[in-house]
């Protein structure tokens, strides 16, 4: 990447207050202020903590070569994913979320306007005429819905069950963010919190309604520059296990969870309304993964990385002289997340490039450096440094403070950084990951 042409600004705040080993570069350009997050096919259905398209862009643009296989192991909704597509690359993502990965597979579809004009139509036809509800077991479904919603709901899930779409998967996906928009819950938090006041909600007819005005929005928006059909293959697939040794990619972007599902983003939680009405609707369902209990923060074996890395453990002392158990909250999740840089590192096709992008949270007033982790472990297997680029998130979605002792009027500071960690495959690489897996 040609630091020549960013206008290299003072951040907004400072990077860091821990010492660095890896040097970081502030870039302001990659801040894009004022650009908005959600545009084109990424409004079919929002999804907690997505990169932004224009950094994806960006270091696709500064780093692609047109052969190149592009990897995602947390994939999320797609974002990556789309833009690999629309750059006409072979993309590869995984995720253990149902209900993200059917939403990237509808962002990637290459749709033919007269048959989704037409089946469209069809679907809207069957909308009115059809009598058919069909309600999946939902546990405490009267807790999340009022009863005309629930009919409404039922009635578009029946239809889709009916009828063999081309394009159902993109239907689902709209009925998946209503079904969300619709509940009880409060629209703008991650976990499952019923709002107070539910006396108001949606009649049967304006469920549908509700649907179809998402749908038409939905559609006005795939002409984005997306053409043809480059391959993109999805998989259900827990990035902490091992990879398939043929498994081969050149380039991988991605944007790790920054801390356990437990108490940080619980994607889970959030998609458990559409991943429980698009039960039989969704391709993706076939091995029931708990989302939140399966992601980064399971205990689990304990991974060799983890005595070794001195930062992190001088971290985790600080954060256990604080609060004991939060520490050993941290620690599985680096177990994870140590692994999945293991699985990511081991199938990187010679001169292959990785660029992950992180976040510094705090964790009991201690900050952790997961740049700076991150890029200490790619080192030790063997990868490359290139530079650690940050931006100020300027589109940010969460609060810009929170409370994370639970103590009245004590505040602190959520993230308003980004770091892009950037290595590259070396020629070291095979003989580091020889020794570790002897050791």
């Amino acid at each position: 990447m040609s630091k020549a042409s960013y206008q290299q600004l003072p951040p907004d705040e400072p990077c860091s207050t821990v010492d660095t080993e890896f040097k970081r570069t502030y870039v302001d350009e990659l801040s894009f202020r004022g650009q908005r997050l959600l545009s084109g096919r990424h409004r079919m259905h929002p999804y907690p903590a997505m990169l932004h398209p224009l950094l994806i862009q960006k270091l696709l643009s500064d780093y692609r070569t047109p052969q190149d296989i592009v990897f995602d192991p947390f994939c999320g909704s797609g974002s990556v994913l789309l833009a690999a597509a629309k750059n006409s690359h072979h993309a590869i993502g995984f995720d253990i979320n149902p209900l993200a990965l059917l939403i990237a597979k509808a962002k990637t579809t290459s749709y033919d306007p007269d048959l989704l004009h037409h089946e469209t139509l069809d679907l809207k036809h069957q909308l009115q005429a059809s009598s058919t509800i069909d309600i999946p077991p939902i546990k405490n479904i009267d807790y999340w819905y009022g009863p005309s919603v629930v009919e409404g709901l039922g009635k578009i899930r029946g239809v889709l069950l009916a009828n063999s779409y081309v394009y159902r998967e993109l239907y689902t996906v709209c009925f998946a963010y209503i079904c969300r928009k619709l509940s009880f819950a409060r629209n703008q938090e991650f976990k499952r919190y019923r709002r107070p006041d539910v006396s108001q909600h949606a009649a049967s007819g304006e469920v549908i309604e509700v649907f179809l005005s998402h749908l038409d929005e939905v559609c006005l928006n795939l002409d984005d520059g997306h053409n043809g059909e480059p391959k993109c293959d999805l998989y259900l697939v827990n990035a902490q296990k091992p990879f398939k040794s043929r498994l081969k990619y050149d380039f991988v972007i991605s944007s790790p969870p920054y801390g356990d599902h437990r108490t940080t983003v619980a994607y889970g939680q959030y998609c458990s309304f559409g991943n429980e009405w698009s039960r039989d609707l969704n391709p993706f369902n076939s091995i029931n993964y708990q989302v939140d209990a399966e992601g980064l923060g399971k205990r689990t074996a304990s991974n060799p990385w983890l005595v070794k890395c001195q930062l992190l453990q001088t971290t985790l002392d600080r954060i256990d002289r604080q609060k004991q158990e939060r520490a050993l909250d941290v620690e599985n999740y680096f177990n994870g997340y140590f692994s999945v840089l293991q699985n990511v590192a081991s199938n990187l096709n010679r001169n292959g490039r990785i660029c992950m992008v992180v976040g510094n949270r705090h964790v009991a007033g201690v900050e952790i450096p997961l740049d700076q982790i991150t890029a200490w472990v790619l080192t030790q297997l063997g990868l490359g440094f290139q530079d650690i680029f940050v931006r100020n998130i300027s589109n940010k979605v969460m609060p810009l403070q929170n409370s994370p002792s639970n103590i009245a009027g004590r505040r602190g500071k959520t993230m308003t950084q980004e770091y892009i960690v950037v290595f590259v495959e070396s020629q070291s690489f095979k003989s580091q990951l020889r020794t570790l897996r002897r050791s």
